[in-house]
């Protein structure tokens, strides 16, 4: 599991999709 920036997260759940999820 990378370390993503916490707003990073935030703008993520904003556009409704995980990206951070999907790259995984």
């Amino acid at each position: 599991m990378r370390e993503v920036p916490l707003h990073r997260i935030r703008e993520v759940y904003k556009n409704g999709e995980l990206i951070w999820h999907r790259g995984a």
